[in-house]
């Protein structure tokens, strides 16, 4: 009896080690990485260790794992970074940008409709973050928001609406196909941000832009993997092929904390300026992923990079 005891757990430890390894590779097809857990747009609120800055830290660890609401990442946007005036090129790329990230949204939950795969819903929720950081630069600058209430594949800017039906329709074709499409779509929205990034001079527009850009790389990678698992590549289209080898040559990338670094390149998130108070090393401080304690935004922390 105590024989087959024996043989009946270490067959159950067996059987448990597999399904722990599939879970794994499992994984690694619906290309989730830090970001999916944590949020791409992490903003400093409140308790908890932060990503990349000292001080105040960013948002905890429940808080990253579904990103902040829209309306604290506003308020964040709003009180952590100054009102700069908006030159005519910021203006038209934020415009734009606010679609675009609805452009991939939009795509990717078509294509989760089709095909199931949960990296299509998983970067669906990113791109819907994207979209609300975009949307809250709109409210802070008085612009009008192009999406407005606009169902899933409707656009204003009819390039991006002929776009939006395209790559639905190509996507449609095969599952290679739709990871292929979802490529596309994260190499067009790189290589627009670094050309907005290189219009911008407001802070906040260029940080929003940043994280947006991180985001992409991150979106990238896992579809090139998802790629590579059926044994198929994608070429870019709109960046470089050097600064794409570059984007697959490195991890995912975490989230950053936009408010958990103070604008100015401020200590930590410490040093003068409204609701920057405390002091601290941090990311854009004296030291890259310093520590330090500081009284942040929307509550007080310890944040360690």
């Amino acid at each position: 009896m105590k024989t087959n005891f024996l043989r009946l757990a270490g067959l159950f430890s067996l059987m448990f080690g597999s399904v722990m390894l599939f879970t794994q590779c499992n994984t690694d097809v619906n290309g989730l990485g830090p970001e999916d857990f944590q949020g791409n747009l992490q903003w400093g609120n409140g308790r908890g260790r932060g990503a990349q800055s000292g001080g105040q830290g960013g948002a905890s660890a429940k808080q990253g794992e579904k990103g902040l609401p829209k309306e604290e990442v506003c308020t964040c946007l709003a009180t952590n970074f100054p009102m700069e005036a908006l030159s005519d090129a910021e203006k038209e790329s934020l415009v734009f940008m606010a679609e675009e990230e609805k452009l991939a949204r939009d795509v990717y939950l078509g294509l989760y409709a089709k095909w199931q795969s949960p990296v299509f819903s998983n970067i669906a929720s990113s791109e819907q973050r994207h979209m609300d950081a975009i949307s809250c630069l709109l409210t802070k600058y008085t612009l009008k928001d192009p999406v407005g209430d606009n169902a899933a594949g409707v656009f204003a800017n009819e390039a991006l609406q002929s776009l939006y039906a395209k790559l639905l329709a190509e996507g449609s074709a095969s599952l290679e196909a739709a990871f292929k499409v979802g490529a596309t779509i994260e190499d067009l929205d790189i290589s627009d941000l670094l050309k907005a990034t290189e219009m911008a001079d407001n802070q906040d527009v260029k940080a929003v832009y940043a994280e947006l850009t991180k985001g992409s790389r991150n979106h990238l990678r896992s579809f090139t993997k998802n790629l590579a698992n059926l044994e198929a590549s994608y070429v870019p289209q709109y960046i470089s092929k050097e600064l794409f080898d570059g984007i697959l040559s490195q991890d995912q990338e975490r989230g950053g904390s936009i408010c958990g670094v103070c604008p100015n390149n401020q200590a930590g998130n410490g040093s003068q300026g409204a609701n920057c108070n405390g002091a601290g090393q941090g990311n854009n401080g004296k030291g890259a992923n310093g520590t330090g304690s500081g009284q942040g935004n929307n509550g007080k922390g310890r944040g360690r990079g």
